[in-house]
């Protein structure tokens, strides 16, 4: 009996870890912290792209938010000046003057300067005599020569957005635009210029300028000028 009981006890001893259980345990329970660590950045990655798109989203709104801040503004300024200018126009009370003297509009906090022309206050590019040319400082004292050379007056006139390309044509360097063009107009077809609607900067000297030259007519457009005003 002694005998049995220890063969049976050398048997047990001489068996493998693995056939007592130990092996297997240890190989479960790796595999299950491998699959929890894989759960895990799976969350936080999905965690993280959705924080990513949630940020995205709110700056997408803040500019759209922004965007119709911006544009309520610009219709509120814009309904202020249509009625300035009507007044303007037909002589009713307004503040603004048509000969391009800056009207500075409070909007919200904002400071914006409207200018408003009477084209009938500028010389005209396509028809003006050199006298009326010679009354902006900075245009070249052959204008109506170069443009005489290069354009048919007599022709259908150009737009008038392509009074910078006209310019140009006239070989005018871009410093020389840049401070001719809020003088000039290319819209009607008159040779004379009205006074009383020319800008302060020419407003002097136009009146001194010999009857024929000038005219009291006004015209029936107006060029109107927006900007941020350093006020």
């Amino acid at each position: 009996m002694i005998q049995h009981m220890r063969i049976a006890q050398l048997r047990v001893a001489a068996r493998p870890a693995q056939r007592l259980g130990l092996q297997p345990r240890s190989g479960r329970s790796g595999l299950a912290v491998l699959v929890t660590l894989a759960l895990i950045l799976t969350i936080s990655g999905l965690l993280l792209v959705l924080q990513q798109r949630s940020l995205s989203n709110r700056s997408v709104l803040a500019g759209l938010a922004r965007a119709y801040a911006t544009d309520l503004a610009e219709d509120a300024v814009f309904a202020r000046a249509r009625v300035l200018l009507a007044n303007a126009m037909t002589g009713g009370p307004s503040k603004l003057l048509l000969d391009g003297t800056p009207l500075v509009l409070d909007q919200e906090g904002e400071k914006v300067a409207l200018a408003a022309f009477d084209v009938s206050g500028l010389p005209n590019l396509l028809y003006a005599p050199q006298e009326l040319f010679d009354l902006i400082p900075s245009a070249p004292r052959d204008l109506a020569k170069r443009r005489d050379a290069l354009f048919n007056v007599t022709a259908t006139a150009t737009p008038a957005s392509a009074a910078a390309q006209f310019l140009a044509r006239l070989r005018l360097s871009f410093a020389e635009r840049q401070a001719v063009l809020p003088f000039v107009t290319i819209s009607g077809t008159s040779r004379q210029i009205a006074p009383l609607r020319a800008p302060a900067a020419i407003k002097e000297a136009a009146e001194r300028l010999p009857a024929y030259f000038l005219s009291n007519a006004t015209g029936q457009t107006v060029r109107v000028g927006l900007g941020v005003s350093g006020h």
